[in-house]
């Protein structure tokens, strides 16, 4: 465990100042000889649940927690006000923060041949009393720190309000909608039945979905791998309430014309007192398009329910074009999912895939000084070849901020879109680099972190 004053954020030019009084540690979690969390454990996971208005845990729940933390390597930054903390003589025991953020390794699919590594951000909280005194952008830039330190070409975050994080250079890299299907007499499907699908018992199938998962992780360009947590929401093993078992889950599995499994789901019925009967998808990851058909073939024809909801899905999916009654499906809401900053461009732009070959130069700004610079890209063969050249913007093919850069990488968006939003500047054709920018699929990230 580190910790920096303000002294120490005064005497690093690079890092925004805290204020006098304020201070930040590095950490992780923490345990007693007995297992259960130490008290500055305890009091980063209050204040992390007071942060997002969730109730506060019990022991064992804080114990559980902790456990799968760990589990996943998180470390955490805090910041502590202790004057703040111990003026009130009603605050929680032990160290208390006013500020947390957390940050993480998974692999990412940024659409090429391989996974790369990637620095998730989480858990980012700062209490009201102590908003707009610099504390968030502290701890991004530490955290940004890290991540260049550990060489991750690319940070990523979800977030909950949209208008905080452009300003440290991310960008809306993919998006994810709301579903709701109408399914009072049941639904029929376009393309005949293939394979099958089984209902079973949700406590048997981590290792399948496990692996289910990894094929549809490196085939979908956007997604993120995923938190060991998730192998205990999937299986029941936890609810809501991570202490008790979900007796209310349910599980499918789809197994194609080889008998080899392409995809899971599980779902839960919201209960009698909703109207209409409906059943909440909880989880479904399909390795193959004919998996999601299917399954969603079986959970559109269950007797007595009467709507399906699928709280995240993929704004491409097929099933609008599959079912012979479209219009039973309704979009609920679109909304912003996976947010990208790229760190390392020469490193991400080579990762990615490439329809068209050609080369063009790219100039990139960076308030932050990670990425800035002018770039040239040659692709050849759906391969490309960054180096960081001498020149200026008005050289450049392209010119464009990092977070513009985020929200291109995937193919959410295209050149042509950016320009007409006025965050991409271009000399010469705008059609060519459209051209050179598109992916055969749109990119989409079913992890939420």
């Amino acid at each position: 465990m580190t910790e920096k004053t303000t002294q120490d954020f005064a005497n690093n030019s690079s890092q925004p100042a805290l204020r006098e009084g304020l201070r930040l540690e590095k950490l992780g979690m923490e345990f007693q000889a007995d297992g259960q969390p130490t008290e500055k454990t305890v009091g980063l996971i209050r204040a992390m649940r007071a942060g997002f208005h969730e109730k506060q845990p019990s022991q064992e729940e804080m114990r559980r927690k902790a456990v799968a933390l760990s589990k996943d390597s998180l470390e955490f930054l805090a910041v502590y006000d202790d004057a703040f903390h111990e003026a009130e003589e009603f605050s929680y025991p032990g160290p208390y923060p006013i500020s947390t953020f957390g940050h993480y390794e998974k692999s990412f699919n940024v659409g090429g041949e391989s996974l790369i590594p990637a620095h998730l951000i989480t858990e980012v909280t700062v209490a009201a009393t102590h908003r707009r005194q610099g504390i968030l952008s502290a701890m991004m830039r530490e955290s940004l720190e890290t991540a260049v330190a550990a060489d991750r070409p690319v940070a990523l975050l979800t977030a909950s309000e949209s208008v905080i994080y452009g300003r440290f250079g991310f960008g809306i890299a993919t998006r994810a909608a709301k579903y709701e299907l109408s399914t009072a007499r049941g639904l029929g499907f376009k393309a005949p039945r293939v394979g099958t699908v089984s209902n079973v018992d949700p406590s048997k199938i981590g290792d399948v979905a496990a692996e289910i998962f990894a094929a549809y992780h490196a085939a979908t360009p956007g997604s993120v791998d995923r938190q060991s947590s998730y192998r205990e929401y999937k299986t029941g093993a936890w609810s809501d309430d991570i202490t008790m078992p979900n007796k209310s889950l349910r599980a499918l599995i789809y197994r194609g014309e080889s008998g080899a499994p392409e995809g899971f789901a599980t779902y839960a019925f919201n209960g009698w007192g909703w109207k209409p009967p409906t059943v909440s998808i909880r989880n479904l990851v399909a390795a193959s398009d004919t998996a999601e058909r299917e399954l969603f073939r079986y959970l559109t024809n269950m007797d007595l329910i009467e709507k399906v909801v699928w709280p995240k899905g993929p704004v491409d999916t097929a099933l609008f074009h599959a079912l012979e009654d479209s219009e039973a499906l309704g979009t609920v809401s679109v909304g912003h999912d996976l947010w990208v900053r790229v760190l390392d461009v020469p490193r991400t732009l080579s990762s990615r895939s490439w329809l068209r070959d050609g080369t063009f130069s790219l100039s990139v700004q960076d308030s932050l000084d990670y990425a800035a610079g002018f770039y040239v890209v040659s692709v050849l063969d759906g391969v490309g070849t960054v180096s960081l050249e001498s020149g200026d913007e008005r050289q450049a093919d392209m010119s464009l901020d990092i977070s513009a850069l985020g929200s291109l990488l995937l193919g959410e968006v295209s050149i042509s879109q950016l320009v007409r939003a006025g965050l991409v500047s271009v000399a010469g054709s705008v059609r060519e680099l459209d051209m050179m920018w598109s992916t055969l699929r749109r990119p989409f990230c079913s992890t939420g972190f």
